[in-house]
């Protein structure tokens, strides 16, 4: 046990140290000390770019979007309205819901996490307000800078904890950005 903890010391040191050389610890939200500020920098940057002012690039953005978040394909048919810290008066504030246009029953809402925990509940308590809203179809991103799990607390509960996405801004916005 002791040599394999050794082993993993070895490998995190390795891999910290490999970020260092190549600057993944430095860019340019780290120039304007605004790389932790989740809402003002991650939200508000995708927020902003799904909601383009040309229509047309706007419509191709979310797709592009929801793609990269692996959303099913019966959702790219939809046409989507974008709100940013959408409040709900019971289950909180949603950083990002994706509601459709028309009469469907599907919606997609982004849960982003830089440096904050979870609240109580937190994920559960969304996927009780999108189906009090009766969404029949739904999907709930966890997104945060490297796709590591929520905390057990926020999601325990969930009818459908299979529609629960873990994403990262490392992998899954960047593919989109580029």
């Amino acid at each position: 046990m002791q040599e394999l903890i050794g082993q993993v010391a070895d490998i995190v040191e390795e891999y910290r140290s490999k970020r260092e050389q190549i600057g993944l610890n430095y860019n340019v939200f780290t120039l304007m000390d605004i790389e932790r500020r989740e809402e003002e920098t991650h939200e508000y940057m995708i927020y902003s770019i799904l909601n383009y002012r040309n229509s047309d690039r706007r419509k191709e953005f979310i797709e592009q979007f929801l793609i990269s978040m692996g959303i099913p394909k019966s959702f790219l048919r939809e046409q989507w309205t974008v709100e940013r810290e959408y409040y709900t008066e019971k289950h909180g504030r949603l950083d990002l819901f994706f509601k459709p246009s028309g009469h469907s029953k599907k919606c997609v809402v982004v849960e982003l996490k830089v440096d904050a925990e979870d609240q109580p509940r937190q994920l559960k308590r969304y996927e009780d307000y999108v189906r009090a809203c009766r969404y029949q179809d739904y999907r709930i991103i966890y997104l945060t800078l490297d796709g590591r799990d929520p905390e057990e607390q926020s999601y325990e509960g969930m009818v459908h904890p299979e529609w629960l996405m873990r994403k990262s801004f490392g992998e899954d916005v960047l593919n989109w950005l580029e």
